[in-house]
């Protein structure tokens, strides 16, 4: 699940967090903006999205 528009380290995040699932956004690159808003002299950028998975619901392929 994801999409919470919401920034690492929000109550919604803490609380998935504490149920058990990872946020592969932060495991993958912490740092990279998720959201960006380009204005007349600026670019703005934000880590606002997130994808939370259970790792017991992920199972390596045959092979791997």
């Amino acid at each position: 699940m994801g999409d919470f528009n919401d920034s690492p380290g929000s109550l919604v995040a803490e609380w998935l967090e504490a149920q058990g699932l990872r946020n592969a956004l932060m495991e993958a690159d912490a740092n990279a903006p998720t959201w960006r808003w380009k204005t007349s002299g600026i670019t703005l950028s934000r880590q606002m999205d997130h994808i939370f998975y259970s790792p017991s619901s992920i199972a390596p392929r045959p092979g791997d």
